[in-house]
This record gives structure tokens, sequence and C-alpha cells, in this order.
């Protein structure tokens, strides 16, 4: 499999997380308000668990199962948060993030959800992409419509470790404009 590309934006660096992340991520992670709002971080984070998650990410590209991305501010060289696609079948796949609670508020996640969501249709060829939040968290589908996406439902369902109630939303290629 080719290497992960590494997209640019105006304030951030999208690229492969290395090993050597491990301690900010893990840093960011072990807030408690990251797991309130995004269903599969578990609070307390286990020790650990960030080089695990990053290598067990990297083997997920490698059985393109997963494109994930560390977000890095340009500024400041630091790691900020992650952008994944959950790759399924028939050439679509499920956006997903988090983001550390400094960087809330400051349009990251838009920002970065625009050049993963043209990657996907120009350089992966999907279809469709999809996304979910929690209904609790209502600034995640504040970014999510922001990049077009058209909300589809609202269930009570597993989302991780949490039953609670997900909203969801797609955005078909046909439908997408770069502009």
């Amino acid at each position: 499999m080719k290497p992960q590309a590494t997209l640019n934006t105006e304030r951030l660096i999208l690229r492969a997380f290395t090993d050597e992340d491990a301690p900010r991520v893990q840093s960011i992670v072990d807030d408690k308000r990251i797991s309130d709002m995004v269903s599969n971080i578990p609070h307390p984070y286990p020790e650990n668990g960030a080089i695990t998650w990053i290598q067990d990410s990297q083997q997920r590209y490698e059985n393109a199962e997963n494109v994930i991305f560390a977000l890095v501010e340009k500024d400041t060289n630091l790691v900020i948060g992650a952008m994944t696609y959950k790759l399924l079948p028939n050439s679509e796949a499920e956006l997903g993030y988090w983001l550390g609670v400094e960087s809330w508020g400051k349009g990251y996640c838009t920002e970065a959800g625009r050049a993963m969501i043209a990657h996907g249709f120009i350089d992966l060829e999907l279809t469709c992409v999809y996304a979910r939040h929690l209904t609790a968290n209502p600034s995640s589908g504040n970014v999510i419509t922001k990049l077009g996406m058209k909300h589809t439902e609202r269930r009570e369902g597993s989302c991780g470790d949490k039953f609670a109630s997900i909203e969801f939303y797609e955005l078909l290629a046909k439908d997408y404009s770069a502009s």
C-alpha cells in the first residue's frame, strides 16, 4: 500500500501519526471532556493507550480499513487532534474526529474536515461520506453540517461504548462541491 497522504490547510497539516506523537495524544485524550463527547474514547484513558492506538491505526491503514490523520497546528507543530475515515464497502467511508479541549471553538475541525472531504471524493474516489455524533454534542453537528453533510436520522443506539441518542449524516459524491 502506498504511504498515507499528507494534507495541508491554512493552519493545519494532516499527516499520519507517528510513535513520537503518543505522549501528546495520551495527554489530550485523557481529559474526561473528550471522552464525554467522543463515543470510542474511554475515561480514564488506559496507560500506554495512545501508543497502542497509533500502532493499531498504522495497521488499519495498511489493511485498508481506516485512514487516520494527526491534526498538527502549523504555528506550533503540535498535534491537536485526529480526523479519520473508517473505510466501508462500496467506496464509502465514515468520517470521525476528536480535538483537544484547548483547540475547541477555533474552526479546526471544519478546516480539517473540508480537506478530508476533498481528499475522500477526489483522491480516494469515495461515493459517500457518512458521519454521526452524540446528540449531546451539538457542536459536532455544527461542524458536520458546515461540511455540507445532510442530516438523515436520529436514533438511540450503541456508539462506541455508549448507548445514547445519535445523529446521522451523509454526503454523496454527486452532491459534493469543492467550492
